[in-house]
């Protein structure tokens, strides 16, 4: 028996496999997608003058001969001729590819047959990823390429999905690169990659786990809400945010410490998002609540970096942006910072009673673990105030128009300390301090 790896049984079944690529009615197109221009230049010459009729002919005869071969050679080579076969529009030609295939699937091993894997892993692949142009193993050598059909690329995905072998160390760079070069494709082919991801991140190797996060999430990123902006909802958007979510939450885990530097660097866009983006609230809180199991126990110079953003945000118009405010202030800071309760007062009379009760909830919590009255004190002055705008008048000066109210007796009500802190606000903030000094 010879093995999988046997150069001449390998270069055999890859002419197989790439005369099975070309479409039945296209023995003179200019080009082939899955393969390399130079191949097509080989094969073209050779199939000059044949019919549509005739290249099913003789794919029949080829795909007949597969299915009558017995257990050798390894099914590793005699798989993918037959798989790529199955991408043809001629039915008689896709039925037989498809009937191979099934007799052939009990004998694959999608979980520790390398050289299957890669080999199918490649002839999706446009070009090698960066840094794999020449390859140790040859099975994992990409030619490049201009198209690869799609239906070739969710076949290839789907049986992948299958797979505990795709995070392996010898295999998660393609892999990775395989869903990055997806994600560019129609919306039926980027799911298929978002499908694939989130089977990758359950068996992905986790000395490999922050490298793939960071090369998959920042494509997800320039793909599905490039620059941060208003989203476009298309069919697989929402599996895109479910699978940024997954990788953080898994980044959260690992030791690498690889989710912290994603969830400083990507979760104040991803709240800037939530808020401009009401239509996608659900799907970019999943995202969210993958970022946010990064950010447990920071330290004070991270969560100080969520200060301005959370000051904006508090005051937003949407619910689930004020919602998830409140989430972030328990995750984010320690009970005894005056951030731990600082939006949560903000929150205490909120319009909507769900949130009202979480503020309330989040308020009350820590125990005796409380902030020191006289930060508090200073705290809430310094925002009651506005002293900490870059413009901000002195003390004196902003109390003044508050002094003149109170020396007139036609006064029925003072002016907000400063924008979106009202009186219900200094009320709540005044009660929380008299709690303190107790």
């Amino acid at each position: 028996a010879r093995a999988a790896d046997d150069v001449g049984l390998v270069a055999f079944f890859r002419a197989a496999q790439e005369f099975l690529l070309i479409p039945c009615g296209s023995a003179e197109a200019a080009s082939v997608g899955g393969m390399p221009s130079a191949s097509w230049a080989f094969w073209k010459v050779r199939l000059k003058n044949k019919t549509a009729a005739d290249m099913v002919a003789l794919k029949a005869s080829v795909l007949r001969w597969l299915g009558a071969l017995g257990a050798q050679p390894p099914a590793s080579l005699v798989y993918l001729p037959s798989l790529v076969a199955t991408a043809e529009n001629y039915d008689l030609v896709c039925n037989m590819a498809e009937s191979n295939c099934k007799r052939l699937d009990p004998e694959l091993d999608l979980h520790g047959d390398e050289l299957l894997l890669g080999r199918m892993i490649c002839s999706c692949l446009t070009s090698p990823p960066p840094g794999q142009e020449s390859p140790a193993l040859a099975h994992l050598r990409v030619e490049a390429k201009a198209t690869v059909p799609s239906k070739l690329k969710i076949k290839v995905m789907s049986l992948l999905q299958r797979s505990k072998g795709i995070g392996s160390p010898t295999l998660v760079t393609h892999t990775v690169h395989l869903i990055c070069q997806s994600l560019k494709d129609s919306e039926q082919v980027q799911q298929s990659a978002l499908s694939l991801a989130l089977v990758l991140v359950e068996h992905i190797d986790p000395a490999c786990l922050a490298a793939a996060s960071a090369t998959l999430l920042e494509q997800l990123e320039a793909v599905f809400w490039p620059g941060g902006g208003v989203v476009a909802m298309g069919a697989a958007t929402p599996m895109a945010f479910r699978t940024y979510g997954a990788y953080a939450r898994q980044l959260s885990e690992n030791s690498s410490g690889g989710g912290r530097g994603l969830a400083l660097q990507a979760a104040p866009r991803m709240l800037s998002l939530l808020s401009s983006n009401e239509q996608a609230a659900q799907d970019i809180l999943e995202a969210l609540s993958g970022l946010v199991s990064c950010m447990r126990s920071p330290t004070e110079q991270e969560y100080k970096e969520f200060v301005p953003l959370l000051d904006k945000l508090v005051t937003a118009p949407r619910l689930v942006v004020r919602r998830e405010v409140l989430r972030w202030a328990s995750t984010l800071f320690p009970t005894s910072a005056p951030e731990s309760r600082y939006y949560a007062l903000r929150l205490l009379s909120d319009p909507d009673a769900d949130v009202a009760r979480a503020a309330e909830n989040l308020l009350s919590s820590g125990g005796r673990e409380v902030p020191n009255f006289g930060n508090m004190c200073t705290f809430l002055a310094a925002r009651a105030l506005n002293l900490l705008a870059p413009e901000a008048e002195q003390p004196a000066a902003r109390l003044k128009s508050h002094l003149a109210s109170l020396k007139d007796p036609s006064t029925t009500s003072l002016p907000n300390l400063s924008a979106g802190f009202a009186a219900r606000d200094l009320a709540r903030a005044l009660g929380f301090l008299l709690a303190l000094a107790e």
